[in-house]
């Protein structure tokens, strides 16, 4: 889940993913679903994405990998944020703190 998503070879990445069989599911905040998004590419891929829809912002940038990674921080998955901002990002290897953000997960999921 993340609150934007506009770089093209995060795009395809999961769209890979998504096409090597591998479960790939997208949350994007519904703000930043059109100009630059990768939001379109992922959705005509067939990968199962997903508008947040709650009040305010979704402004999580997460991502977890086979139930034991988290990938996590300021970092947007963006051109910006990859290129001129200050932004952080941390690998958390910790299959409790990754049960813990995929709850999150699918509680955002479930109510977008």
């Amino acid at each position: 889940m993340v609150y934007t998503l506009t770089l093209d070879r995060i795009g395809d990445a999961l769209v890979d993913a998504h096409k090597r069989g591998i479960d790939v599911k997208v949350i994007l905040d519904r703000y930043n679903s059109e100009e630059g998004s990768e939001y379109n590419k992922l959705l005509q891929a067939g990968v199962p994405v997903k508008l947040h829809q709650s009040p305010g912002l979704m402004h999580n940038k997460v991502a977890v990998i086979d139930d034991s990674v988290v990938i996590t921080g300021s970092y947007n998955w963006t051109g910006s944020a990859e290129n001129e901002n200050d932004e952080n990002l941390l690998v958390i290897r910790s299959a409790n703190i990754s049960n813990t953000y995929e709850k999150e997960f699918d509680r955002i999921w479930d109510t977008s």
